[in-house]
């Protein structure tokens, strides 16, 4: 059993085919054990990336109401979820500034920097930050 922080870009492929969707639903899987943590925004890049494909034509409407259902159900409850605080912001300013990274990344590493605090506090030890790169 693991504690993971599983970053939009990894846990999109949780509800979207594409490469790495095997491992990623066998890390998030309900049975794996694992306490998964995520960003409150998460919910929102997914859906906006779900949305985008059906778009697109890659999913269809049906589908894909489905699996927005789905990201509903599990975010209100299954993932740990990290809120977005003034406090939050106010690191992933400091993290963008120092490393130059874009902004929702700053964000979801600060809220990853967050959910290893969080977890080491209730003795689930240090998180693995779980990230992926996106298809073109």
């Amino acid at each position: 059993m693991a504690s993971l922080y599983v970053e939009s870009s990894a846990l999109v492929k949780r509800y979207i085919r594409e490469i790495g969707t095997n491992w990623v639903r066998s890390q998030t899987s309900l049975f794996s054990g694992n306490h998964l943590f995520v960003a409150r925004i998460t919910s929102v890049e997914i859906m906006s990336t779900i949305s985008r494909r059906v778009r697109a034509g890659a999913i269809g409407r049906l589908p894909a109401v489905a699996l927005m259902n789905q990201l509903r159900q599990e975010f209100a409850n299954y993932f740990r979820i990290v809120g977005i605080s003034r406090r939050l912001i106010e690191s992933a300013l400091d993290l963008a500034e120092t490393h130059g990274l874009r902004g929702y990344d700053a964000i979801q590493l600060a809220a990853a920097l967050r959910a290893n605090d969080d977890s080491k506090s209730v003795g689930l030890g240090r998180i693995t930050l779980i990230s992926a790169l996106t298809p073109n």
